[in-house]
Order: C-alpha cells, then structure tokens, then sequence
C-alpha cells in the first residue's frame, strides 16, 4: 500500500537504483514543500487521463521538450463541453491546434480560449526541457535490469527513436508512481509520431511500458491503457487534449534556451517573471502558463549535464505572472 503524507500529493521516498529519475523525484518533492499546493493531488479519483506530446526534434533545437498532461477524469468530462463550443466558434472546419500552426489566424483566434478552458483541469502540465548533448538520459548503470528485453524489442528501431521512446516511458511512470494511488485506471494518449507509427510499433510500446511500470509502482493499478490520437472520433477530443502538451512543449523550447543563457542553473530552483520583451504566439502561452493560480498546474523541470560528467543537472523553473501573490 502507498502511504502519503496528507499534506502532500507526491510521493517519494530515495530509490537510489533509480539513478536520474530518483534526482527528478525528490525535485519534485522539493519544489511541493516550496510552494504549498503547487500540485494537485489526483488520488481521489478511479480515473487518470495522461495526454502526452513532444517539441525539439528539429536540429536546430538546444533542448528537446516532453510535455505531459495529467488530469482527472471528471475534469476532463467538464472540460469537454467548452471544447466542443470553441471548436463550433473558432474553428468549425475542424483545424488542428498545434504550436506550429499558430500562424494560421483562426488556430491564433481559439488560443486564448482554448487555454482558458484548460486552466480548469484538474491536474498538472508537467515538462522536462532536456538539453541535446545528453544523447542518452539514462545510462547503462542506471537502467534496471529488466530494460534488457525492452531492447531487444525494439532492435530495428533507430538508437534515437529508442531513447526517445524510453525518455517518454520513464517519465510516464515516474508521474504515476507520485500521484497515482492503488487500483486508479490510467489512459495514456500520445500523439501519433514515430515512435507509434504503426501497430507493431503500438504493441511494443505497450510491452515496453508494462515492463518499466512495474519497476516503478509500489501498489497495483486498474486498467492500463495505451492510445494515439489516431483514435480520435474525429470531433478533436483527443486531439485537443494532446494539444495542451503540444503547445506548452513548443513555446518552452522556444524560451528555454534564452532563459539558460542569462541565468544561473546552479540554484536548482528559479522563480523566473514572465517575460515581456517575447512576442507572437511564445509569449501569449508564457503569459498564460505563468499563471499559477489555476487549477491546472504547471511544473517545469531542465535536465542539463553537471560540472561531474558523469552526472547530469535537474533545475526546477517556476514561472510567475501578475496574477500571482508573492511573499
């Protein structure tokens, strides 16, 4: 049985073998003492929904971005009816939101509505901003030993399709071993990219996770359940949903690396103003992401390499806007 401080909404306790992951764990935990309900706590409901997207693949990208939503169920039925009637308004021809597309007037129109309805989710926008010259996040000494058959699963996958599918699945199940509670169902949906580009790949991914999952998990869950955006109905629900990471995942690649240049990592902790001076489609999400008065939470992580190479460096970023008290 998972046993929780009742102040608290995640859970952790050190698990040195966990290598990296054990590092993002307890700067989670650290960063809930700080700031007092800067999770939500999800245990009270038999449903988690997880909706899951990615941004910095191109090569001019410093850091590769992995964006994930985790919300309640009953939230999500409430938010349902708000997209439903922004898609009728702004985009009744049935565009796609995306973080590229916001060029397109019509997507730029339904933003700040969209965002607005997702501000009421409860849950939490969880991002790590991952620097590139960390080519693998987790090394041989910190993997468990059950990663082997994983491998050999996916041994006709290219070696950064591997990582990237690995970086994903740890994340997911790190995420489920601090907020999830014993005999929740999980659905996770993820855009449909490389990495589930067809049933095979589907199945193995499945396995994969199942695999990695039970590394992590001190109590049993419900159901379990792997989807893409490919079993969208096609009135955008899903869709919508993977948006939400989608969007969060592109503006924070394109702020990060500005951010990391003029600022010192070596806290570990930053409590970083919204900032002005960014324009177009990055600075309306950053003014809205900035808001941390909302049910949905926002939880930004940067895994970068540390001054001992063999190591790397997890900084918490806390951004704030006006909306916000502080001391």
């Amino acid at each position: 049985m998972i046993l929780v401080h009742p102040t608290y909404s995640w859970w952790h306790t050190e698990e040195p073998a966990f290598g990296l992951m054990n590092v993002v764990s307890r700067t989670i935990s650290n960063f809930e003492r700080q700031y007092f309900r800067g999770l939500p706590n999800l245990r009270g409901e038999a449903n988690i929904f997880i909706a899951s997207d990615y941004s910095g693949s191109h090569k001019d990208a410093l850091y590769e971005a992995m964006s994930f939503l985790v919300a309640t169920s009953p939230s999500i039925g409430d938010w349902l009816p708000q997209q439903q009637y922004i898609r009728l308004i702004y985009l009744p021809d049935g565009r796609r939101l995306s973080y590229k597309g916001l060029n397109d007037q019509k997507k730029r129109g339904a933003l700040s509505p969209f965002l607005s309805a997702a501000n009421g989710l409860h849950g939490v926008i969880f991002s790590a901003l991952i620097d590139k010259r960390l080519d693998r996040l987790f090394q041989a000494q910190e993997q468990s030993s059950a990663d082997a058959p994983e491998l050999v699963d996916f041994s006709e996958w290219r070696p950064r399709a591997i990582e990237r599918m690995l970086r994903s699945i740890h994340f997911v199940s790190l995420l489920l071993r601090g907020l999830s509670a014993p005999g929740q169902n999980v659905l996770w949906i993820s855009d449909q990219d490389d990495i589930v580009a067809n049933e095979i790949r589907h199945r193995q991914v499945v396995k994969a996770c199942g695999t990695v999952l039970n590394h992590y998990l001190p109590h049993n869950l419900g159901h379990i359940r792997f989807g893409t955006t490919a079993s969208d109905t096609g009135a955008r629900e899903l869709e919508d949903l993977v948006a939400i990471p989608d969007l969060v995942a592109g503006a924070l690649t394109d702020i990060i690396p500005g951010l990391v240049s003029r600022t010192d990592l070596s806290a570990h902790r930053l409590f970083i103003p919204a900032y002005s001076d960014v324009k177009d489609k990055a600075g309306d999400l950053m003014n809205w992401f900035s808001d941390n008065t909302q049910p949905l939470k926002r939880l930004v992580l940067i895994i970068d390499p540390s001054a001992d190479t063999t190591k790397c460096r997890v900084t918490c970023v806390r951004f704030h806007g006006s909306g916000e008290i502080t001391s």
